[in-house]
């Protein structure tokens, strides 16, 4: 039997649980731990972590966390189904994000056939499981489907624009594309308005969009909210610090730099299609994205995908190669989710063990039953990696730092993790900062600076080590 892709429910079901299956992913993003230790917060007693009570290191410094909507969804998911439950809410966000992809304009078999190389192309942003820039992938697929729905005059569909900000500004961080999305169709709109007289809709979209803006200042900061995006973007020299903040290896730059290429081929190939400021406009801004940080990657691959599902082919090209193609596809996702992803996902979800040993960060899990043993709780210099699990796990002791801080502005100017990397590495002053954050105990990796120095003579110093794996070494402050 033929199979087609239009009006094909078997073919669409089976796409719909294969990338369910294929986001049934472990969550592995260091943050989760601070982001549930959040949402425990919220949920319990009321209060945004808006002042750090969880480091020594800015102790009680005020910011403005703008996660709250995400802290709030994973925290009562993890408390109900344990790590499955996290796993759960990827498969539904992710399913939820490529189906407003796959329902927007463009050839379905095209988009459908893009969906493997966009997912390999941007799995160092997806691959982690449930994190919070996932929140921005979705709410970014819909603005864009609301846009589209809003040029061809279908308003009622774009009046939920500010009601997207108004959540997106409360999730993510990442809510400032969201409003560069906006600015760029209301200046294509503007353009249409000057030179071609068109007044339809333009009053209304210019209100829905101006109401888009005024409901991001709809969240507990206000203005801090931009202030802290600000820091992340310019202020503080993020790539130099934080993998996901590095720009792409030259391989990757040079990938970007032609899938621009072509996405200007596309459009300006087709010039009587619609958007195609709008299109070029922001196929620019997330290019310079992607080649800025490495987490804008999914960004920038996901829409040139969009454009080369405008792209227009003959009929019977779509037949001999498109169809058998997105066919192709369809199964790949479907037999990796179910007979590759899925039973990884059981087997470490499953045992605490496997799961603390087989994340993109191997986490010190037998070191933490060490301490929450301890009688004497305290302050801990720990590995800035493992910061977030820390505070998840050890609420009755403060670390030295985590994912949350290296944006933060300190009276030396420098970033918190150089003043962690500098006392990792031993560098002068190293022993008067632990001294002076009151630091009882030290969790490191092996063969680290300070543990190289420290393992020999620890006694010399002031500690004693009191613990030893392959993943990590505990000292304590005699």
């Amino acid at each position: 039997m033929k199979l087609e892709l239009k009006n094909n429910r078997f073919l669409t079901f089976l796409l719909i649980i294969g990338l369910f299956l294929f986001f049934f992913l472990p969550p592995t993003d260091p943050d989760l731990g601070w982001h549930l230790r959040c949402g425990q917060q919220i949920w319990q007693k009321g209060n945004l972590c808006s002042q750090n009570t969880f480091s020594v290191l800015m102790e009680n410094y005020l910011w403005a966390d703008v996660r709250a909507l995400y802290q709030l969804l994973i925290y009562p998911f993890y408390r109900l189904f344990g790590l499955f439950g996290l796993s759960l809410i990827n498969s539904f966000l992710m399913l939820a994000s490529l189906v407003f992809f796959l329902s927007l304009s463009g050839k379905k078999g095209m988009k459908i056939i893009s969906l493997p190389l966009v997912i390999f192309l941007s799995w160092t942003v997806l691959g982690f499981g449930i994190r919070n820039q996932l929140l921005s992938f979705f709410y970014f697929l819909v603005l864009l489907k609301l846009i589209e729905l809003a040029n061809q005059n279908k308003m009622k569909w774009f009046f939920l624009s500010p009601l997207i900000m108004l959540l997106w500004a409360n999730s993510h961080g990442g809510f400032i594309i969201g409003l560069i999305l906006l600015f760029i169709f209301l200046l294509e709109k503007t353009i249409w308005l000057i030179t071609r007289q068109q007044f339809k809709n333009y009053l209304p979209t210019l209100g829905i969009i101006l109401l888009s803006i005024g409901a991001t200042f709809f969240n507990p900061f206000n203005l801090k909210i931009y202030f802290e995006a600000w820091r992340h973007f310019y202020t503080v020299p993020l790539a130099k610090l934080i993998a996901e903040w590095v720009p792409p290896n030259p391989s990757f730059q040079i990938l970007i730099l032609l899938f621009f290429i072509s996405g200007v081929g596309f459009i300006f190939r087709f010039k009587k299609q619609n958007l195609l400021l709008f299109k070029l406009l922001v196929l620019t801004a997330l290019a310079i994205f992607a080649f800025k940080a490495r987490r804008n990657l999914s960004f920038f691959f996901i829409f040139f995908a969009y454009l080369l599902a405008s792209v227009k082919l003959k009929l019977k090209f779509e037949k001999k190669i498109i169809q058998p193609l997105a066919l192709l596809s369809i199964l790949a996702i479907f037999s990796f989710g179910l007979f590759f992803q899925l039973p990884k996902t059981l087997f470490i979800n499953s045992n605490w063990d496997r799961f603390c040993q087989s994340g993109h960060v191997k986490y010190p899990c037998q070191a933490v039953e060490f301490l929450k043993s301890q009688s004497e709780k305290g302050n801990i210099f720990n590995r800035y990696e493992w910061g977030g699990f820390l505070i998840w796990q050890l609420p009755e002791y403060k670390i030295f730092v985590d994912g949350r801080m290296p944006a933060w502005p300190t009276p030396s100017g420098k970033s918190p993790y150089t003043i962690y990397l500098e006392t990792l590495q031993t560098q002068p002053g190293w022993e008067e900062t632990l001294d002076k954050y009151n630091i009882n105990w030290i969790l490191i990796s092996p063969g680290t600076f300070m543990d190289l120095k420290l393992r020999p003579n620890p006694e010399y110093f002031g500690w004693q080590e009191v613990y030893r794996d392959e993943i990590s070494a505990i000292f304590k402050r005699t």
